[in-house]
């Protein structure tokens, strides 16, 4: 079983709150998340790399 990423601890390491992470999965612009019951929201730590690992960029043209 992988460890998984309480949304407070995802909202840390991204820098932001975690009222963003709710309002991003309500859009789909945030990174993919469990959902383990109606309250209960988790993150798979590869899924938070890979959202990050895609916002890389080299200058502001891309």
């Amino acid at each position: 079983m992988p460890h998984l990423l309480t949304p407070q601890a995802v909202a840390e390491v991204l820098g932001l709150t975690e009222r963003t992470l709710e309002r991003w999965r309500i859009t789909g612009e945030g990174p993919r998340y469990i959902k383990l019951s109606r309250s209960t929201v988790r993150y798979l730590p590869e899924d938070l790399a890979t959202f990050v690992a895609d916002r890389i960029r080299a200058n502001t043209a891309q």
